[in-house]
């Protein structure tokens, strides 16, 4: 088995983000199309992130994962799977 890898949030930020060299990007969507692995912290880094995103900006959010925000009230999504009203 090879190297195993753990990315941290900036990383994964700066990754979609595009801001990241060109080889350095490379070589993480090799990663990433493999195996990613973030940790539970990451995670609830990026959920409170991308909820603070929207409700500052007063975005509505779609995502399928609405569970990971059903306890953020001031927080408007769509659940695009879901039938929209």
């Amino acid at each position: 088995m090879g190297e195993k890898y753990l990315l941290d949030t900036n990383v994964i930020l700066d990754f979609m983000g595009k801001k990241l060299p060109e080889k350095s990007e490379f070589f993480l969507s090799e990663i990433i199309d493999d195996q990613i692995n973030i940790s539970a912290i990451n995670k609830m880094e990026l959920y409170t992130i991308i909820a603070a995103t929207a409700i500052v900006n007063n975005f509505t959010l779609i995502s399928r994962n609405f569970k990971d925000f059903l306890k953020i009230t001031e927080l408007h999504y769509i659940n695009p799977y879901l039938p929209l009203s």
